[in-house]
């Protein structure tokens, strides 16, 4: 089952990481509209702001695949083999309170994009997670630096025991960013990033990365922004306005 959960993530991810593009306007839009994640809360956000949905985008893919295999069967031909479904993806990512976005924000003639992943962390990792997050909202400069080290080893390790992986993926860190603290209402935020380089087939693609965790009362969520990297500091922005306004799902 979790086996099954990671493929959804690392799919869909991939997918969206894929539509990424790079652009360099900044929005002068004011105006604003509420955006409903159904495990999280409300968030406010630009009004111009489009949100397309991975389960809206799963689910159209779905009926397509589905009316090609019932023309294939149609004509008597052998239909492919279907590890799972488009709407099994969809359905496993809300059951397991997973969304995957991708942000747009039209400007000056072109996009600005950014994959976006929110989840509510299960009850049976919450323990780690509020452990982890207590961890690094004591963190130093000095600690910080110690985990980003830590990190960077971690990672050398992989590649050296299996060299071959890097001949298909690797990924470069470029820097990592101060960590940042938040509060909003009842909840506290602690996000973490940096700026990588990712090399699939030796083909590089530059991003820039923040996550955001986000403990409130007992509850622990992650909320995370990729995006090209140039127009980091404008998500950056539009991310802290919005968690910093969110008002949260209230569970019973």
């Amino acid at each position: 089952m979790q086996k099954n959960k990671l493929f959804v993530v690392i799919f869909v991810m991939t997918t969206f990481l894929v539509m990424a593009g790079t652009a360099y306007g900044a929005s002068k839009e004011n105006s604003t509209k509420d955006w409903n994640i159904q495990f999280l809360g409300t968030l406010q956000v630009p009004a111009q702001l489009e949100i397309i949905d991975a389960k809206d985008v799963i689910t159209a893919i779905g009926k397509i695949s589905e009316k090609v295999e019932k023309e294939k069967a149609a004509k008597g031909q052998k239909q492919t083999a279907e590890v799972m479904s488009a709407q099994d993806i969809a359905a496993n990512l809300e059951k397991n309170n997973v969304g995957l976005y991708e942000f747009a924000l039209k400007n000056n003639g072109t996009y600005n994009t950014a994959l976006v992943i929110a989840f509510k962390m299960p009850e049976e990792f919450k323990p780690t997670g509020l452990s982890f997050f207590d961890n690094i909202q004591k963190m130093d400069k000095k600690q910080q630096a110690e985990l980003q080290t830590q990190i960077i080893t971690g990672m050398n390790k992989v590649f050296t025991e299996v060299p071959e992986l890097k001949d298909i993926f690797e990924m470069e860190i470029l820097e990592f960013y101060p960590f940042e603290h938040m509060t909003n209402k009842n909840a506290q935020i602690v996000s973490v990033g940096g700026s990588v380089a990712f090399r699939m087939y030796k083909m590089i693609q530059p991003s820039a990365f923040k996550v955001y965790f986000i403990k409130k009362n007992t509850q622990m969520y992650v909320f995370g922004v990729i995006n090209s990297g140039p127009d980091r500091k404008m998500w950056d922005n539009m991310t802290k306005e919005m968690l910093g306004s969110a008002r949260w799902k209230v569970f019973s």
